[in-house]
C-alpha cells in the first residue's frame, strides 16, 4: 500500500556551482595525477630502502608523504615490512610505574613531576608477583633518574622479577654505572631503555636543563660494547625539526643491539614550563614511523610509548608501527587520570597501588585491523 506520508523539503539549501558532470569529467586527470605521485613515492621509497642512510631521500619521501594519497602508498610498503620481519601478533606486557623517585634538578620541562608520586620496594615487588599470576611474561620497571645511583636497587628488582617468572625491562635513564649494566644482564635483564627524546645539544639544553647532555648517549654506547639488547624512545612535538628525527634514526641503525625504538606523542602537562604547548598531531608520528620502518633494521620494533590512548593504535599501526611487546597492563601509585575512561579494567593489586588492565580493549581493537594480541583472544574481551 502506498504511503501518504508527505515529505517534507529538504532542509538544505542548494548547492550552487557544483557542477556534478564536471567533477566526473575531471576524475581522469586528477587519477592521472594522484598516480604519478605515487609512483614518485613508490620510487623514493625503494630508493630510500637500498640507500637508508641518505639523508636528502628520506627527507623527500617525508615531503611527499604530507599528502594523504601518497601517505597511504609509504604506510603500505611500511606494513609490508612489519608484516614480513616481525608479523601482526603483540605481546602483552606489563609496567610498573614509576618505581624510584628522580633526582634530576631542575626537572625536564615537559615532566609533571609530582613529589611522593612513585611506588615503594615493598609495592612494586608485590606488582610483579600479581603480574606474573596474570600470565604476562613482559615486565617494563620504569624509574627515576639518579645518576650512577640505582644500580643495587634496579637489581634487586630484576632478580625478583626474573624469579617470578618475568623478563624485566628497566627504564631508569642514565641511572647505571658500567659495572652495574654487567650486573643487571647476568642477572636476566632482557633490555635496557636509554630514552634519547632531544636529538641536538641546544634542544637538550632546553628540553633538560638538569641532565648531563652526553649521558644517554654514554649508556647506549656502553650496551652496545657489553652486547646488551636495549630500547630508546623519541618524543615528537617538543620543538625539533624532522631533519633531527631523520638523522637520528640514521645514526640509531648503527647499533647491533638495539631492538625497539618507541615514539611518544608530546602532550603538554599542566604545572610544566610546556604546559601550554600545542599537542603534536598523531599524523606526524604515524609519518614518522613509516620511515622509521623503511630506515632502521627490519626486525626493530616499532613501539608507541607508555601512556598514550588506544585510539591512536589503529593510525601507528596502518603506518607501519608494532612487532613485539605492547603496553596492556600498568601498575602505579594512584589514578591520576592519565587514562581516559574505558581505556582499561581495574585489577585488585598491592595497598596504593592502581593497576589497570588494557588487554581486552586492545585485543578487541587490534582484532579489527588483523592483528592480535597472544594469549589473549578478542572473545576474551566480552
Amino acid at each position: 500500500m502506498r504511503s501518504n506520508t508527505t515529505v517534507s523539503p529538504s532542509p538544505w539549501p542548494p548547492r550552487p556551482g557544483v557542477n556534478a558532470a564536471a567533477i566526473l569529467a575531471g576524475e581522469s586527470a586528477t587519477a592521472t595525477k594522484a598516480q604519478r605521485a605515487a609512483a614518485e613515492c613508490r620510487s623514493v621509497a625503494a630508493e630510500l630502502l637500498d640507500d637508508p642512510d641518505n639523508l636528502d631521500l628520506a627527507l623527500r619521501l617525508h615531503a611527499i608523504s604530507a599528502e594523504p594519497r601518497n601517505a597511504a602508498v609509504l604506510f603500505d610498503l611500511a606494513c609490508r615490512i612489519r608484516d614480513e620481519h616481525v608479523g601482526r601478533c603483540f605481546v602483552p606486557a606489563g609496567v610498573v610505574s614509576p618505581i624510584a623517585i628522580c633526582a634530576v634538578t631542575p626537572p625536564c620541562v615537559y615532566c609533571p613531576r609530582t613529589p611522593g608520586y612513585f611506588l615503594t620496594d615493598a609495592q612494586a615487588l608485590e606488582a610483579l608477583t600479581m603480574l606474573a599470576g596474570h600470565g604476562l611474561h613482559w615486565v617494563y620497571l620504569n624509574g627515576g633518574t639518579l645518576p650512577g645511583g640505582y644500580d643495587a636497587q634496579a637489581l634487586a628488582l630484576v632478580e625478583a622479577a626474573v624469579e617470578a617468572g618475568l623478563s624485566p625491562v628497566l627504564n631508569f635513564g642514565p641511572s647505571f654505572s658500567r659495572a652495574g649494566l654487567r650486573a643487571l644482564h647476568r642477572s636476566g635483564a632482557a633490555a635496557i631503555v636509554t630514552s634519547t627524546e632531544a636529538f641536538t645539544p641546544e634542544l637538550f639544553a632546553r628540553l633538560k636543563p638538569g641532565e648531563a647532555p652526553d649521558a644517554r648517549q654514554v649508556l647506549m654506547d656502553d650496551c652496545e660494547e657489553e652486547g646488551i639488547p636495549f630500547e630508546t624512545i623519541a618524543i615528537a612535538g617538543v620543538g625539533e625539526r624532522i631533519e633531527d628525527h631523520l638523522d637520528h634514526l640514521r645514526r640509531l641503525r648503527r647499533y647491533r643491539c638495539l631492538r625497539r625504538v618507541s615514539f611518544s606523542r608530546f602532550r603538554p602537562a599542566a604545572g610544566t614550563p610546556m604546559a601550554d604547548c600545542m599537542r603534536c598531531s598523531p599524523w606526524a608520528v604515524a609519518r614518522l614511523v613509516a620511515l622509521a620502518r623503511l630506515v632502521l633494521p627490519p626486525a626493530c620494533e616499532i613501539g608507541l610509548n607508555m601512556g598514550l590512548e588506544a585510539d591512536e593504535l589503529p593510525l601507528w599501526f596502518a603506518a607501519g608501527g608494532g612487532g613485539g611487546r605492547i603496553h596492556a597492563v600498568v601498575a602505579s601509585p594512584r589514578d591520576d587520570g592519565h587514562l581516559p575512561a574505558g581505556e582499561g579494567s581495574r585489577l585488585a593489586g598491592p595497598q596504593g597501588c592502581v593497576v589497570v588492565d588494557r588487554r581486552p580493549l586492545l585485543a578487541g581493537m587490534l582484532a579489527e585491523f588483523g592483528a592480535s594480541l597472544a594469549a589473549f583472544p578478542p572473545r576474551m574481551a566480552a
